[in-house]
């Protein structure tokens, strides 16, 4: 009856109407949920005839619902209201967009589940009637939306911590390089702060969204550590993340290894030696366990190895100091694990390699060594017929091999001709492989071709 007098007698309905919201509000409480849809499809339609205190009310009041209650009961209620308001009155709806439009960016993040899908769509069709699209709509509400993930950080529900660290990253991964730096840096201050303490449900996504609030615009964060008036500085920031690299909880500990490393390469800043000492134990082989938990743990092992191993290409820096002091070692440990582990982690290892190689500073001291190992791992990885894609990773390795290599003055000549021995034999059994694809026969004779010519150019420089 009200839905019709919102239509049939507005004028004579606008005296009662705040009356009337309070009580349908109270009802969005109600056990039932058709009840309680029922009541906000009616306050939809009451907007039309509401004052704007009365709407600025229930908006505060839908939004501390959300951000205080922790039952979906209230979450639904609130979702409903919203979509209700957007389709009956969407002026009233885009009047009050800055109040609105900051929660349906935050509700449109909680993880999806086999029960919440329906109110998910809720949610991405009140954003996509009030927005002009996903990137468009961050960067007309961004303080806004700003503030009020400031606040949801800071909830003691560990659910609505992680929920609000999912929005966070999506304003990196969305803006990049559009991010403002003031919003930028006042993220990643808030995440550093919430990252402190035990280990919780769902705390990885802060170190993913610090990972995409920094990747998204490198150049800003460098900015803020060269400026001694910042509160975020290079020591505070790569302590943080070096301390959650620690950490024990398995699942939390690969998130923080990718994302460190991914932001040590965005950045480049060189820390691989306090990473390589923290996580040198987890790569080294261990004798196998006998109690009954054996092939858990092993499985375990094999993910943090997996996740330690990628870890240390990804950091893996260009300083030539640091590379001559790691560099060996690096190679011996990877060469050893190639031979007796996964086919994942073999081609980790392999793609490993290749990221050492990429910024591979030649030095005498370790040359000779680096390449024995080099030449040891990829002519593994080459050996291993019934693995194309691990074949095609150790060829692209081997290409940016050469492209080092082709560095080199007639007195690494041994060093050359070293390298071509051990890689020969290799390159041949993919090409004369029938089994092989045509297109990985064809990058091994360029490839082969290629070092021919560079062991011949090497053997006129020295005569």
């Amino acid at each position: 009856m009200i839905i019709s007098l919102t239509h049939q007698c507005p004028q004579e309905l606008q005296a009662y109407t705040g009356k009337i919201l309070a009580a349908f509000v109270a009802g969005l409480s109600d056990r039932n949920p058709a009840v309680r849809k029922t009541y906000a499809s009616a306050i939809g339609h009451l907007m039309k005839t509401a004052k704007d205190s009365s709407v600025d009310k229930l908006f505060a009041k839908l939004r501390t619902w959300y951000m205080d209650k922790d039952d979906e009961s209230s979450k639904w209620a609130v979702a409903f209201t919203f979509q209700a308001v957007t389709r009956h009155n969407p002026d009233r709806m885009k009047a009050h967009a800055a109040q609105a439009m900051p929660l349906a960016f935050l509700a449109m993040h909680e993880p999806k589940s086999e029960t919440n899908g329906e109110i998910l769509d809720v949610w991405d069709e009140v954003w996509t009637d009030g927005t002009p699209g996903t990137e468009s709509g961050i960067r007309l509400y961004l303080k806004e939306i700003v503030a009020l993930l400031t606040v949801t950080l800071e909830s003691q529900q560990w659910k609505i911590k992680a929920q609000t660290a999912s929005a966070m990253a999506t304003i990196g991964s969305k803006l990049k390089s559009d991010l403002p730096v003031k919003e930028q840096g006042q993220l990643l201050v808030q995440l550093l702060e919430s990252l402190g303490g035990r280990t919780w449900s769902g705390k990885e996504n802060l170190l993913i969204a610090v990972r995409e609030l920094v990747c998204c615009h490198p150049d800003n964060v460098a900015t803020m550590f060269a400026d001694a008036d910042n509160a975020l500085t290079e020591e505070i920031f790569m302590k943080c993340l070096l301390r959650e690299c620690g950490k024990e909880r398995l699942e939390y500990k690969i998130k923080a290894l990718e994302s460190t490393s991914k932001i040590l390469r965005s950045l480049d800043l060189d820390y691989f030696q306090p990473l390589y000492d923290m996580l040198q134990a987890f790569i080294t082989k261990k004798e196998a366990s006998t109690d009954d938990n054996s092939e858990e743990q092993e499985t375990i092992s094999l993910d943090l190895q997996l996740a330690v191993v990628k870890c240390l290409g990804e950091a893996w820096p260009e300083a030539p100091d640091t590379q001559q002091s790691s560099v060996v070692e690096l190679c011996n440990t990877l060469d050893t694990m190639m031979q007796n582990t996964t086919r994942k982690l073999q081609l980790a290892i392999t793609t490993t390699t290749g990221q050492v190689m990429a910024s591979y500073n030649l030095n005498k001291e370790t040359d000779h060594q680096v390449f024995s190992k080099v030449s040891s791992i990829l002519a593994f990885a080459l050996s291993m017929p019934k693995n194309s894609q691990l074949r095609s990773e150790a060829l692209k390795v081997l290409d940016q091999t050469l492209d080092v290599l082709d560095k080199v003055t007639m007195h690494h000549h041994e060093l050359v001709e070293m390298f071509q021995e051990q890689m020969m034999k290799s390159i041949d059994d993919v090409i004369k492989d029938l089994a092989t694809d045509a297109s990985l026969k064809d990058k091994a004779r360029q490839v082969k071709q290629r070092m021919v010519l560079l062991h011949q150019n090497e053997q006129m420089e020295c005569d």
